[in-house]
């Protein structure tokens, strides 16, 4: 056997040397793209990489020079609008305070800190971005920070569900070969046929993000359903192996961090009852939440807490009970119940914008799985989280978004993290040296109206984030469409 498998184990060593049989970004088999560009284009004179004119509304002006010197280090942040620094811009985003600290630890070397953060951008638009970067930009280092976006945009996985993993699964394996690869184009060019995906019922993506919420009733669209949430989960760790083993393919280390979200101040964006409840259920738990409500004004703590017990127990999937149960807790200084009632009141949002709790886990497995390199921000926010250890608006602008003081410190967890994989040397309380070097100078460098902006498209984003868009209309939803059928 060993001797019958060594030709096609040295072949596939052969196609990867020689970097053909790249896997296609269109050859995901969840969702096909209508195109995929690339995010970074030459300015005129060609001496820079700057973002493209077709990808401007969706990403932060930044540019690296297109030839890398031999003093540079060159850093990618890839993510959503987190990584972008949302509400605000990249000025005070983390790859921003990443790079001011490294250039006062190392002034040495240059440091270029690229920020590729895409507005609700989901993994499955990073991808080309991380295939891009590897292949054309000399990285020394990725830092991903992904997980919050992968239920905004409409897509069914109706194919998925409808072939056995006995298929899907060796497909996606598969795809990784060159061979493979090779062979499929090879057919296709042979039949005649588009090179897409033998998957042809797979839902098709717009080039760019057209998120439900963009539209008005957007967050009608949203309602309990297993088959997607199945479907998203099982896209993201599809996703995330790509990531995590094109950079591993490509020599260059990977720091993946785990993103962390506002559980205190943050009620579920929508509940919804049981499906099953009968009507008079149905009217009898709203009764008990509404007394409870009552009982929890009038600070009668051990009477709310019965009556939200006894609305959970014929209801557990009604994410406000387990929000307001959770403030309960959280008002009797008990953050053990507390805190796992907030995490259940995120993860039975029926609208999820906040990243649920098995994505986290298939994040640290598929982290593990390939060796990369892991930084735990999620817990590490926990930490700071003052006495409570549960991240609130203390920590948070909205729902996802880190508040200025939250990208210093996450740009603090990275240099620590580039110390410990030898990048820098950061002598023991550098940042407090570092930080009052360089945060003042730098946020007094700012437009005089550069924080009032902000606070103007924070108002925005949570206007957007409650669905009350005032787009036209969107057309029905391709899911909710399905669920009709």
């Amino acid at each position: 056997m060993v001797a019958g498998l060594l030709p096609l184990v040295i072949l596939e060593g052969v196609l990867r040397v020689g970097d053909w049989g790249m896997p296609d970004p269109a050859e995901d088999p969840f969702v096909g793209f209508t195109n995929v560009q690339p995010l970074f284009a030459l300015n005129e004179d060609k001496t820079a990489y700057t973002i493209a004119p077709a990808r401007r509304d969706w990403f932060y002006p930044v540019e690296f020079s297109a030839e890398k010197s031999p003093e540079t280090v060159r850093i990618f942040c890839i993510g959503g609008s987190t990584v972008a620094g949302r509400p605000y811009t990249v000025e005070t985003a983390f790859s921003t305070w990443l790079r001011l600290f490294l250039e006062q630890l190392d002034p040495e070397t240059n440091w270029e800190v690229v920020n590729c953060g895409g507005v609700s951008y989901a993994s499955y638009r990073l991808v080309p971005i991380v295939e891009e970067v590897v292949d054309h930009y000399e990285p020394d280092l990725l830092i991903l920070y992904t997980g919050h976006n992968e239920f905004l945009e409409d897509r069914t996985y109706e194919h998925i569900k409808n072939l056995p993993a006995a298929v899907t699964k060796p497909y996606e394996l598969a795809s990784k070969l060159r061979m493979f690869n090779l062979m499929r184009r090879a057919y296709y060019q042979m039949a005649g046929k588009s090179s897409s995906s033998v998957m042809e019922a797979r839902a098709i993506m717009p080039e760019e993000v057209d998120a439900l919420l963009e539209h008005k009733g957007g967050m009608e669209h949203y309602y309990r359903d297993e088959d997607w949430h199945r479907g998203v989960i099982d896209h993201f760790e599809f996703n995330l192996d790509r990531m995590c083993a094109k950079a591993t393919e490509g020599g260059v280390p990977l720091i993946v961090m785990n993103p962390s979200s506002n559980l205190r101040d943050t009620p579920p964006f929508k509940s919804e009852h049981r499906g099953d409840l009968t009507e008079s259920e149905r009217q009898e738990v709203e009764e008990l939440l509404n007394r409870a409500g009552k009982a929890f004004a009038q600070t009668q703590t051990e009477r709310a807490l019965l009556l939200y017990e006894e609305a959970i127990g014929i209801d557990p999937l009604y994410a406000d009970a387990h929000f307001q149960y959770a403030k309960l807790h959280d008002l009797l200084n008990q953050m053990g119940p507390a805190g796992d009632a907030y995490v259940r009141a995120k993860d039975l949002d029926v609208c999820p914008l906040r990243m649920l709790e098995p994505m986290h886990d298939i994040l640290k497995e598929v982290v593990g799985r390939h060796g990369v390199v892991w930084l735990d921000a999620r817990l590490e926010v926990k930490k700071i989280a003052m006495a409570s250890g549960i991240p609130g608006n203390d920590e948070f602008l909205d729902h996802v978004h880190p508040n200025i003081g939250g990208h210093q410190f996450f740009a603090k967890l990275l240099v620590e993290k580039m110390a410990d994989l030898g990048y820098v040397a950061a002598e023991p309380g550098w940042h407090l040296r570092v930080g009052r070097a360089v945060m003042g100078p730098h946020l007094s460098s700012l437009p005089p109206d550069y924080r009032a902006e902000g606070e103007i498209r924070l108002e925005n984003l949570k206007h957007w984030a409650r669905g009350r868009s005032e787009a036209e209309p969107a057309v029905e939803s391709k899911r909710k469409k399905k669920a009709a059928e």
